[in-house]
């Protein structure tokens, strides 16, 4: 019995291990593959949504807790030949009391965002029109806050 015969006979009487084997390593592969294809959209996914809610914004610096002055925004303006807005970012709460019922609602360790005239250019779908002493608000702190549109809140930051 030469080689080829050798082999043959022991797939022959292996044929269960080896179809066990290849169907192993087939479904894992398929596993695999579709973790990745999952792991890639929800990438995507992650990256698009992001993308949309920079808007035209380009880069930031962020100084932590330390304060710049208000020159830098027109000397990096000037610098980068490009639209630049300064705004502060500060932690803060937020509270609300109902006239009706006399009971108050806060929210603690909010994000305040404190922020120029010029900002507005950077968002994508337009302008919020906010007068001298308004202030604009996600739907998550309307809703934990039970407010709506003209309703008096008091800001501490």
């Amino acid at each position: 019995m030469g080689s080829l015969g050798l082999i043959a006979r022991s797939l022959r009487h292996y044929v269960r291990m080896h179809a066990g084997l290849f169907l192993g390593t087939a479904l894992a592969a398929a596993i695999l593959t579709g973790a990745l294809v999952v792991g890639d959209s929800a990438r995507e996914s992650l990256r698009a949504q992001s993308l949309m809610r920079l808007g035209n914004i380009d880069c930031a610096v962020f100084a932590g807790d330390r304060l710049f002055s208000q020159e830098l925004g027109p000397a990096l303006a000037a610098r980068l030949d490009g639209p630049v807005s300064s705004g502060l970012l500060l932690g803060g709460m937020v509270l609300h009391q109902d006239p009706s019922t006399g009971k108050s609602k806060q929210l603690n360790r909010v994000q305040v965002l404190g922020i120029q005239e010029s900002f507005w250019r950077f968002r994508q779908g337009g302008v919020a029109a906010l007068g001298m002493g308004e202030i604009a608000i996600d739907e998550r702190v309307a809703s934990a806050l039970s407010i709506g549109a003209g309703d008096t809140l008091a800001l501490r930051v």
